[in-house]
């Protein structure tokens, strides 16, 4: 079976083209698009005209490349910026009429928990691990291994909500000072509790 896979990130939209072999993925085929859905999401509270017109054309061309590919079924993903913001299902209903894709959000604790089983069929360790899952909108800390998850947590700290948040005016040292200092502040109980796990994390 041939499946096509749209994750529609904060910054960014992907695509996986595969096909499932005895619950294997061969002859993948990966798109990236720089969609920046989430673009004044933190600050505005909703998806922006702009981003939304963009990021609707970008499904339209992920599903005719879906159609070309000859996949049987298309999943496809929503995650930080759209669960966060107040207009979510102006784009949940344009993506259905205008794209004929039908958008699942997921919460946090999904989210991390489909990235950490990414990781864990890709290695063959059996040892606890902490996987780190830095996007445009969240990052998503999950401590497990291949029996499960033992701990997950997902905190609104993303490259693109941290760009304009902090650097929306350029760098300078103190603005970055104040983001780390951010940072740090929203981490500070999870590197606590991954210490407790005898998991070596430096917060600085």
């Amino acid at each position: 079976m041939k499946l096509g896979v749209i994750d529609i990130g904060t910054n960014s939209m992907r695509l996986l083209i595969a096909d499932i072999v005895e619950n294997n993925l061969i002859n993948r085929k990966k798109y990236v698009n720089t969609t920046r859905i989430g673009q004044g999401v933190d600050k505005n509270g909703y998806i922006t005209l702009e981003a939304m017109d963009r990021n609707i054309n970008a499904l339209k061309e992920y599903r005719e490349k879906c159609i070309e590919c000859k996949c049987e079924k298309i999943y496809c993903l929503g995650t930080s910026a759209i669960r966060d913001s107040k207009n979510k299902e102006e784009f949940l209903k344009r993506a259905k009429e205008e794209a004929n894709i039908d958008v699942e959000v997921i919460e946090g604790s999904k989210e991390a928990e489909l990235g950490f089983l990414g990781v864990i069929n890709g290695i063959n360790k059996k040892d606890d691990i902490l996987v780190l899952d830095i996007g445009g909108g969240s990052t998503e800390f999950i401590f497990g291994n291949v029996d499960g998850i033992k701990k997950s947590k997902s905190v609104n700290i993303g490259a693109l909500r941290l760009t304009e948040k902090f650097l929306a005016s350029g760098y300078t040292d103190e603005a970055f000072l104040k983001m780390n200092r951010f940072i740090n502040d929203q981490i500070k109980e999870i590197i606590s509790d991954l210490k407790k796990e005898n998991i070596n994390c430096i917060c600085g």
